[in-house]
């Protein structure tokens, strides 16, 4: 059986363990597996490494040699031991527009070489900052060079390319493609200290995705790199590892690997689905650039990035900025928007290196997305009972203006305009928008999705009422429902049910909503306003003229299994689907959640967890008649699932109501569930 094993870093919460109970072969990248006896919580936000926790910057020196160690071997591959000789020599030099243009060709070891365009104002002030990015960032330069900055341009990006025969060239060295182009721009920092025109003070590298990842890794083995800006470098630049799971609906290890397997060294792949055992995860590659000035940029509505990973990233760093004195120097920026950057992002960067270059007045960039660093605190350990984990339901007026199908909007949220669409054109879908004066709920908006043409026009003489599933997504903090939700919409909406979605707090449209929702409702948890949305959501179903009210179904995958598992009682009398209510993700550790949401605090102890107030929710639901589909990833952590179904025989409950089934592969069996949640409410 395939594993499926992963743990939130250690940025937010610690998991630590002896060196007994952690042994990693470090000849042969197989760690010993980790057990849940072993798992210790730690809310302090120190850096994690080799499944310890760093809780000193003395600590930490000492063990910066073998966290690059680590990261060669395991992540990015290794460079060559040797330090190379190099010379240079300016092939080209022309003046345009007040701009000095030079080609320049550096070679190293007599038979590598790399081509660099340098861009200098043509003035007396000398010497000057450098803004340093790679070919197909030529553009960003240009518009340091307009603010007073020395363009340099080289050749380590897919237009131009100048490090593909490095691996022959050192055949000892195993670095893959990122590793390959940091080198190379730290060939270009031994050309710039070799120039009287050159603020050696003041280098900075930029870069954007996958160039941005590999100015992380320049500026984490280069000290000579005094600024970095990593614009959207997601997986594999600030994004842990440990976020990078189909789980979160991003771009997973298993996938970037797959794709990509030459940025990387070749022994990464062999730990997707098992990202807790990586020694080494990205939080300490940003700390290694520290006490050096640090901008990270990731866009809030882009699908292969994770705001909550980057948060928890972010609160680690800080942590090791503060030990030099330096949290100023770091900065991240969760701007509004998808991937591709424009001119406003650029100088906004250069903005920021005025304040770290010169001290001059700029704006504030740790902003964008914050949580309360601790909510469990807010609650006590020993809170008993169903509404523990729902907080304490503030006054909801109800709803009493009924949606008016005529007078819907023709247009989504406007956040959603920069997500992935949920459906593809020509699926014979037609979309509903609900919002914001035929909202759902409080003030909420809601898409339905239903058979038809893409410029159906709602007629309900004669039309037949459409039975609905509401959705409740999982954990998609950029997306909301929409990037996993496209194939269970096709899918549902083509065996004949109407499909509702809408974004839980704090995800998608409403990532804001989660900043201060703590001081607003002090009584109440996320976990409790998602169940209440979802209530809504089922409401507004029930009250359209075109729905069959007494069929109206719920789905949730991850995070929704577990709002709907937890916020519905067993009285209602409900029929669900759920994927994953048990959180396979996170093995033997789902205490991530409890710090996301409170409601977990109570079940987290150093011994390990206690998942049985899941299985007690489940047996409730179904001794009251409810009506429950249940299929569940599994993997080796959760040897104790042998049988689900055999939970509850001693409650004798109808087995045509509950169907409890296992899965090996988490993404795989994605299809599964939508093709058993359809036979499963057809039956109904």
């Amino acid at each position: 059986m395939k594993k499926v094993t992963s743990i939130v870093l250690g940025t937010m919460l610690v998991f630590g363990q002896s060196r007994a109970q952690i042994q990693i072969q470090m000849g042969t990248r197989s760690p010993a597996p980790l057990t849940q006896s072993a798992f210790i919580c730690n809310t302090s936000f120190e850096p994690l490494f080799r499944h310890k926790p760093i809780q000193s910057k003395a600590a930490w020196e000492t063990q910066v040699p073998a966290i690059k160690s680590d990261l060669q071997q395991f992540i990015y591959g290794t460079f060559p031991k040797k330090y190379p000789k190099i010379v240079y020599k300016k092939t080209s030099q022309m003046l345009a527009e007040n701009v000095i243009h030079q080609q320049w060709e550096i070679t190293f070891d007599d038979t590598g070489s790399v081509r660099i365009e340098v861009l200098l104002p043509n003035d007396s002030t000398s010497p000057k900052p450098i803004f340093m990015t790679q070919w197909n960032h030529r553009t960003w330069a240009m518009l340091a060079v307009r603010r007073g900055y020395a363009g340099v341009v080289y050749a380590g990006s897919d237009d131009l390319d100048d490090s593909k025969n490095l691996n022959s060239m050192y055949p000892k060295a195993t670095f893959g493609t990122l590793a390959k182009r940091a080198w190379l721009a730290g060939r270009v920092v031994d050309f710039l200290h070799r120039q009287a025109w050159v603020d050696t003070s003041k280098i900075a590298l930029a870069g954007h995705s996958r160039n941005g990842k590999q100015a992380l890794i320049a500026a984490a083995f280069d000290t000579r790199i005094k600024a970095v800006i990593s614009s959207s470098a997601g997986t594999g630049g600030e994004l842990p590892w440990r976020y990078a799971h189909p789980f979160y609906c991003n771009e997973s290890l298993q996938l970037i690997t797959k794709k990509f397997p030459q940025w990387f060294d070749s022994g990464l792949s062999k730990f997707a689905g098992r990202e807790i055992e990586l020694p080494v995860d990205q939080h300490l590659l940003l700390g290694l650039v520290a006490p050096r000035h640090v901008l990270v940029i990731t866009a809030k509505q882009e699908a292969q990035a994770n705001n909550m990973g980057a948060w928890h990233c972010q609160q680690t760093l800080e942590t090791i900025f503060t030990w030099y004195g330096a949290r100023n120097n770091l900065d991240f920026w969760f701007r509004e928007g998808e991937h591709a950057t424009d001119a406003t992002h650029v100088e906004t960067m250069v903005d920021w290196l005025d304040a770290a270059f010169f001290s001059r007045p700029s704006h504030i960039f740790s902003k964008g997305f914050q949580l309360e660093r601790n909510p469990a605190t807010r609650m006590a350990e020993n809170q008993q009972g169903e509404s523990s984990w729902l907080g304490k339901v503030p006054p909801l007026p109800i709803q009493t203006r009924k949606p008016q199908l005529a007078q819907r909007r023709k247009e989504p949220h406007h956040l959603a305009e920069y997500m992935v669409h949920p459906v593809k054109n020509g699926k014979g879908i037609c979309t509903i928008h609900f919002g914001p004066y035929h909202e759902l709920g409080h003030y909420l908006y809601a898409d339905m999705f239903m058979p038809g043409m893409d410029d159906w026009q709602p007629d309900t003489v004669g039309r037949k009422k459409y039975p609905v599933i509401v959705f409740v997504h999982p954990a998609a903090w950029n997306t909301g429902y929409r990037l996993q939700a496209q194939p269970l919409i096709e899918k549902w909406v083509q065996a004949g049910f109407a499909v509702l979605c809408f974004d839980l707090n704090g995800f998608g449209t409403r990532g804001d909503e989660a900043e201060q929702f703590n001081q607003r409702f002090p009584n109440w948890t996320r976990l409790g306003q998602m169940a209440q949305d979802t209530r809504d959501a089922m409401k507004l179903a029930k009250n359209l003229e075109i729905v069959d009210s007494g069929r109206v179904f719920l789905a949730g995958m991850g995070l929704g299994a577990q709002v709907i598992l937890q916020g519905f009682s067993a009285s209602e009398k409900t029929t669900m689907a759920l994927y994953d209510p048990y959180f396979a993700h996170l093995g033997a550790d789902p205490a991530a959640f409890h710090q996301w949401f409170t409601w977990f605090s109570r079940f987290v102890h150093s011994s390990g967890i206690n998942r049985n107030f899941v299985f007690e929710k489940l047996r409730k639901l179904a001794a009251n008649e409810n009506r429950i589909l249940v299929l569940q990833p599994e993997n080796e952590s959760l040897k104790e699932l042998k049988s689900w179904q055999s939970l509850l025989k001693p409650f004798q409950v109808k087995q045509q109501n509950c169907v409890f089934r296992q899965c090996d592969d988490y993404e795989k069996n994605i299809d599964r569930f939508v093709d058993q949640s359809i036979q499963f409410f057809s039956s109904y």
